[in-house]
């Protein structure tokens, strides 16, 4: 059943409902860059509230990028519109990925592999893991003691994401380069996965409405070569399957395999990072919400399949958990306030990777089916902003969490062009709000890398 739609209120007020979400984003955003200025070298973030450190920086390339961002702006809704369904959604995955390696490009060739080359990164455990074998990394990887002499970021997840590296170098594809382009060519997949639960979930309407905002998210800027995107793919898809396998009329044998599927996968998330937990609580909506209960039982079948594995082999997450917990309360998490970052330094960094878009379309957009699904990704946020593990750095960290709040942004494109006020759009076929909107976020990611030099 639908809503009525809201009385007419004259043209300033659907002004005002964009206008002001912006101004309270732009204002959350300076409170907390203003209120860091005189600690970023005590909390090691120069960059606060993002992490990295500020260096302007302009050259051909920006003007280059820039171009490009605003023409697949332009394009790519119209796009997204009429291509068949499959086409639009490697059409998708391949504007996410040209448009996070073009926002590398304007600091250069380097930075496309820039997260994953430095010494504190995942692949730098690889001489280690050589040296005294898998079996024996496996085993003592819950020992504080021994963690501690592991790369930072290696010390701050669990045992699978080292483990993937250390695959690809075992099968030939060492080093970053290699690592680089696995990392884009999986965390790429997490747009399709997206798109197929809000297609499931809504219609297919919405979810070509949708893929524009996830392709061209200012995230994209810290995605592309970020082990977190491989994390936001591996919950994007066991999500996706989990949705799936609740979907009427489909075969009892065919819910069970997909929820199975889906298990598998939470269960390999969770052993890629801690904080995908939380994510879980999209899923968790719809099965509540289509009353699909017996879906739950397979997929903790297949979770608990995954965590006995990693038992078997001699990890426990939970003693994981608590040694990352004690390694970072010792190290970094000591001279970071708790109540900064919880209050304006996370949610400030978790709104630049969302972009003004996001804060739009919660405060105008009333699509309950789009709500569905938004509203377990901003509550898996907060529920990971309140568990204290992350200050600072959510910019990255909570990629997973920034497709699931951006599906709200492509209702949006569904708003009239009288109600939003304008006769105007950036993007033919799309409402001003929209168009202007997704314009918008192409030029937040070209600011931020032409500001903040990002260490992803």
């Amino acid at each position: 059943m639908n809503l009525p739609a809201d009385p007419p209120r004259g043209r300033a007020a659907p002004w005002l409902a964009t206008a002001l979400p912006v101004a309270a984003w732009t204002a959350l955003v300076w409170v907390a860059w203003a209120r860091a200025e005189p600690y970023r070298a005590t909390w090691k973030l120069r960059g606060a509230p993002l992490a990295g450190f500020f260096d302007r920086h302009v050259s051909p390339a920006t003007v280059v990028v820039l171009a490009v961002g605003l023409a697949l702006a332009r394009y790519l809704p119209g796009w997204c519109r009429t291509l068949g369904w499959r086409r639009m959604l490697v059409g998708a995955s391949l504007a996410f990925v040209a448009w996070g390696a073009a926002t590398a490009l304007v600091r250069g060739v380097d930075h496309l592999d820039r997260g994953l080359s430095h010494r504190h990164e995942y692949p730098a455990v690889v001489p280690a893991v050589d040296e005294i074998g898998v079996g024996a990394f496996v085993e003592t990887y819950t020992d504080e003691e021994v963690l501690r002499h592991y790369p930072i970021h290696v010390q701050g997840h669990p045992v699978g994401i080292a483990l993937a590296y250390v695959g690809l170098d075992r099968i030939g594809l060492g080093g970053s380069g290699w690592a680089a382009l696995a990392t884009v060519a999986v965390g790429a997949t997490a747009v399709p996965a997206v798109l197929v639960a809000v297609r499931e979930v809504a219609d297919e309407d919405r979810a070509r409405r949708v893929a524009p905002f996830l392709a061209l998210a200012p995230a994209t800027v810290w995605a592309v070569t970020s082990a977190d995107q491989v994390f936001a793919a591996v919950a994007a898809w066991a999500t996706a399957l989990a949705v799936l396998a609740t979907a009427e009329g489909r075969a009892p044998r065919d819910r069970a395999l997909l929820a199975l599927a889906s298990g598998v996968l939470w269960g390999v998330g969770i052993h890629l990072t801690y904080g995908l937990a939380p994510i879980g609580l999209v899923a968790a909506i719809v099965v509540a919400w289509r009353r699909r209960w017996e879906v739950l039982v397979p997929i903790a079948l297949g979770a608990l399949a995954v965590v006995g594995a990693f038992v078997v082999a001699g990890f426990w997450w939970l003693d994981g958990l608590e040694a990352t917990r004690i390694r970072y309360d010792a190290g970094i998490g000591s001279i970071r306030p708790r109540r900064f970052f919880t209050f304006l330094g996370n949610p400030a960094a978790f709104s630049l990777a969302l972009g003004p878009a996001a804060w739009v379309a919660v405060a105008r957009v009333r699509d309950a089916r789009l709500w569905l699904l938004a509203a377990g990704g901003i509550g898996a946020a907060a529920a990971a902003n309140l568990s204290g593990l992350s200050k600072a750095e959510v910019e990255r960290i909570w990629l997973p969490f920034v497709p699931w709040v951006l599906v709200l942004a492509g209702g949006l494109a569904a708003l009239g062009r009288r109600e939003s006020g304008r006769s105007w759009s950036w993007s033919p076929g799309w409402p001003p709000v929209a168009g202007n909107l997704l314009a918008v976020q192409v030029v937040l990611a070209v600011v931020i890398v032409s500001v903040v030099n990002t260490p992803w």
